[in-house]
């Protein structure tokens, strides 16, 4: 067990990317269906230039373009978050996870292509930062196709709910634990321990911030809880649910 695990941290911290170019314009993922009634959203983008440094900008989308330019380096994995959020709604920045990509494996056609995954892995990749950078487990020697292969290939070793939800793991939780003693997949697990069962509070529509899941759909409504907040939005106002409780705001 001791050797496979040495196996695995060797692989998985390996070489940075191939080449890429300096500057990129980014392509939206699609939306859920079931955020349509909210329209179009703006972008608070994320990236990691090749110094470590994030930068920050906010863009619209015109034809499935964001309209943004981020730098990045050119010999070297990094990442890009995509926060959707609707101006003066109580969708704010943050609120809704993130789409993004890790550059230069998502990179097509000169633009950086986004997707509800690459949210995810970008995600992680900016809590291994956090934690790790300029380790010799920092996340720019990751190695992400391989990391992505528990979602993607088959068969998997990940449980079937992990890959049709990754949001469910403690992504910062796993990064800690990945910066002091190497990647575990047998981390990668669910951190709703708890449940709420509530009225539905609104007859929706209702958009959740997890691009993954669908909005609750009977009443009352039976809700996992995660130490971190949920939310679910319609017309007639805002609902957040956590392992602390649950708040509807109308």
């Amino acid at each position: 067990m001791k050797y496979t695990s040495l196996i695995m941290f060797l692989a998985l911290f390996s070489c940075s990317g191939p080449l890429m170019p300096r500057s990129h314009t980014l392509k939206a993922p699609p939306l859920p269906e079931t955020w349509a009634f909210l329209g179009p959203p703006s972008w608070h983008i994320e990236w990691i230039d090749n110094s470590g440094i994030w930068r920050r900008a906010e863009a619209e989308a015109r034809n499935g373009i964001i309209l943004a330019v981020i730098e990045s380096g050119e010999t070297w994995t990094g990442a890009v978050l995509a926060w959707p959020f609707w101006p003066d709604t109580d969708c704010e920045k943050g609120v809704f996870r993130p789409a993004g990509a890790i550059v230069p494996f998502d990179i097509s056609g000169g633009r950086v292509v986004l997707s509800w995954q690459g949210g995810v892995d970008a995600f992680f990749y900016r809590e291994l930062a956090r934690f790790g950078w300029g380790s010799t487990r920092s996340p720019d020697r990751f190695d992400w196709p391989r990391f992505r292969e528990l979602f993607s290939g088959a068969p998997s070793p990940l449980l079937p709910e992990i890959r049709e939800n990754p949001w469910l793991v403690d992504w910062t939780g796993v990064a800690v634990k990945t910066i002091a003693s190497g990647f575990d997949r047998r981390r990668l697990v669910s951190a709703y321990t708890g449940s709420v069962s509530v009225p539905a509070p609104a007859a929706g529509p209702w958009a959740a911030s997890n691009p993954f899941v669908l909005p609750p759909g009977s009443n009352p409504w039976e809700l996992g809880a995660a130490p971190w907040v949920d939310t679910f939005v319609s017309p007639q106002g805002t609902a957040k649910v956590s392992q602390a409780g649950f708040i509807w705001r109308p």
